[in-house]
């Protein structure tokens, strides 16, 4: 006789669903985690995207020679109408110097009018007017309404396939005429995940997130 004497099978079994436990809650865990740190480098992402649209926008706002607001099937458009002619001194893609065409009796530059470039959100295929979460820009020589064929690819896409700029959430263009403005709304929102939604990782019913709103001031703003 050695003493020592095996598990029965009710100690086995207790240890059995002990361990089950620990590993379920565990996974459980961990998928938690992975579903808040997705959430978090999305909206991470999104932040600095906006930013950076936001950036240039400023630029070409100022720069325009006329602002206006276009809705097509439902969704409002920023259309710029840039001068006539400039260079893109830094090759980014974007003018970014403007050539003044001349000087008039009142002595007030004259610009030209050169190409419309328009900023709008749609889904995935950058189609005008379905509306959606990614942002995309197009360009006309005219004043026509855009279609997919105007779509400036090279900014609003990463490869042929991939959006750029991805907004989970909303953004808006909101003109003010009299005081020469333009401002654009980014709501980005993220998933919140209560008590309720236990450590699944199972996504809540209520939503966080946060709003990044810039005012853009139109060529020869006057500061009241």
């Amino acid at each position: 006789m050695t003493g020592k004497r095996g598990y029965t099978l009710v100690e086995l079994m207790v240890t059995i669903v002990a361990s089950s436990a620990v590993i379920g809650a565990t996974a459980s865990l961990y998928g938690f985690v992975v579903l808040r740190t997705a959430d978090a480098v999305t909206q991470y992402n999104a932040i600095n995207g906006v930013q950076d649209f936001y950036g240039q926008l400023a630029n070409q706002v100022s720069d325009a020679v006329d602002v206006n607001l276009v809705t097509i099937s439902g969704v409002t458009m920023l259309k710029l109408t840039m001068p006539q002619s400039g260079t893109d001194r830094d090759n980014d893609g974007l003018v970014d110097f403007w050539n003044i065409q001349t000087v008039n009796k009142m002595m007030n530059e004259v610009w030209g009018t050169g190409t419309r470039v328009w900023y709008y959100t749609s889904d995935a295929s950058g189609d005008p007017g379905r509306g959606g979460t990614f942002v995309f820009r197009a360009t006309r020589t005219d004043d026509a309404n855009i279609t997919t064929s105007d779509v400036d690819r090279k900014w609003s896409f990463v490869n042929t396939t991939t959006p750029r700029l991805k907004v989970p959430g909303t953004i808006t263009f909101a003109n003010d005429i009299p005081n020469r403005t333009t401002t654009v709304t980014s709501t980005i929102i993220g998933n919140e995940r209560g008590e309720n939604a236990g450590l699944s990782g199972t996504r809540g019913s209520t939503t966080q997130g946060m709003t990044l709103k810039k005012r853009f001031y139109w060529r020869g703003f006057t500061p009241g």
